[in-house]
């Protein structure tokens, strides 16, 4: 999820709280852009001034308590709330369908490394179609032989089997 918002503009309440996530809840330690549309945010909506409170409390919450070394009781703490997140499902994903799509091709490494691959690509696959299904234009080396093809190029895509009728 990109964070850099437009300027000017309100973040949604998911950015914020993935912000408040990144950053933490003082506004005074993020960047100046986002910290402007967060702000924005912030004083127009109370679910956004909800999750602040939220979060601030969290903060408070793990300072006071975090100061020394884990004890016992603690690493049964994180256990339980392991356990407990690990049955929970996971949060609705704001990615659109083209974005998950290019993910899942690079995942696959199925994606080239740039589009002029798959350009090159497909020009040799439409050369070598056009290059096999050329009239022939006198330069033989048997004159004996006969034209390969004497349909147009549309016949390849049009018709049944192009390579069976045109006497391949």
């Amino acid at each position: 999820m990109t964070l850099s918002p437009r300027s000017g503009r309100p973040l949604s309440l998911a950015k914020l709280e993935h912000a408040l996530a990144l950053h933490g809840p003082d506004l005074a330690d993020w960047p100046a852009d986002l910290r402007a549309s967060a702000e924005l945010t912030l004083a127009r909506d109370t679910a956004a001034r909800a999750l602040l409170a939220d979060a601030e409390r969290t903060e408070a919450l793990l300072r006071r308590h975090l100061t020394g070394a884990l004890t016992r009781e603690d690493e049964a703490f994180g256990r339980r709330v392991a356990a407990r997140l690990a049955t929970l499902p996971l949060p609705a994903q704001d990615r659109s369908w083209a974005q998950r799509i290019e993910s899942w091709l690079a995942a696959a490494e199925l994606r080239p490394a740039w589009p002029g691959v798959a350009a090159f690509a497909a020009m040799a696959l439409l050369g070598f179609i056009m290059g096999s299904h050329v009239v022939d234009a006198g330069f033989s080396y048997r004159p004996t032989v006969p034209a390969v093809a004497v349909a147009d190029v549309s016949a390849i895509m049009f018709e049944p089997d192009p390579i069976a009728e045109n006497g391949l």
